[in-house]
């Protein structure tokens, strides 16, 4: 279980950093006179390596495709397709079940038999919720438009919340305390500049939500809790290190404004920035 759970983790992060170049979707139901795989759930396929060959109906033929270099391939329920087992492929396969979430790496030889190629599989016993579905349906949708960026984005908020189940559904905590602390390290190194959830999120190359979860499981402040908190600190250096304005420092601060600035600052401290400063002068004489 755990040999499987890394590995499965491992290519999930691999498929995110290089994000996919085309999609292939079949999305509809295809007729009983064709012969191949039709699964009765939505199945995902994503090329790792080598080229994965496909023969899809389309107008009453097949048509003939070849993916590869982290291209996916999406079937609804009760479509189909075929392929061929002359070409070398390692596949990172995600089958969405009603009641259950199955994932597994297979690598195919040329030649070699389906039942005898290799897999590293690991099956989480819940299915997606609501949330998760509703961005499955989207996806579908945005397939059926041809539109890829949006496929694009979709795809990896699928990946993020799959992420989330996997280290949901296990007992250690290793990477997922990991990536919390990525972004941690990522708001100390920024948290001055214009950041948000959402901009943070874009630059990690993870969901907005993927973030929450990390926040949730691992501390009991949420992201802007922990942003405007490090900010306050760094403006506890400023009053005490510098003789620039309230106005001044809040701007450096990453604040909009002086008022907003002090109305937080007094959240934190129990007091208006002025009187901390005037405080470390009292201190000091």
């Amino acid at each position: 279980m755990n040999e499987a759970l890394t590995v499965i983790s491992e290519y999930i992060e691999l498929i995110k950093h290089h994000e996919p170049n085309n999609f292939l979707g079949v999305l509809k139901k295809t007729t009983a006179t064709f012969e191949g795989f039709r699964p009765d759930f939505h199945h995902f396929e994503i090329v790792c390596e080598g080229i994965l060959p496909l023969m899809i109906p389309s107008g009453g033929r097949l048509r003939e495709y070849e993916l590869k270099d982290f291209d996916v391939f999406y079937m609804v329920p009760g479509a189909c397709s075929q392929r061929r087992a002359n070409t070398y492929r390692k596949l990172f396969v995600i089958n969405f079940h009603p009641d259950s979430i199955e994932c597994y790496v297979s690598t195919r030889q040329p030649d070699m038999p389906e039942n005898t190629v290799p897999r590293i599989s690991l099956t989480i016993n819940r299915p997606l919720n609501s949330g998760a579905l509703y961005i499955l349906k989207a996806f579908e949708a945005y397939s059926s438009e041809g539109r890829d960026e949006m496929q694009k984005k979709l795809f990896k908020v699928l990946l993020d919340q799959l992420a989330i189940l996997i280290a949901d559904s296990s007992s250690t905590t290793g990477q997922s305390e990991l990536s919390y602390r990525k972004v941690l390290r990522y708001i100390q190194e920024n948290a001055c500049s214009n950041i948000n959830r959402n901009s943070s999120a874009w630059d990690l190359g993870v969901s907005p939500d993927y973030i929450s979860y990390l926040f949730r499981r691992h501390s009991k402040k949420g992201f802007n809790e922990c942003l405007l908190s490090m900010r306050i600190d760094s403006a506890c250096e400023m009053l005490r290190h510098t003789d620039d304005t309230i106005y001044r420092i809040a701007i450096s601060c990453g604040f909009s404004d002086s008022a907003y600035f002090i109305k937080v600052f007094k959240r934190f401290r129990a007091m208006t920035p002025l009187a901390y400063r005037q405080s470390l002068a009292y201190n000091k004489s």
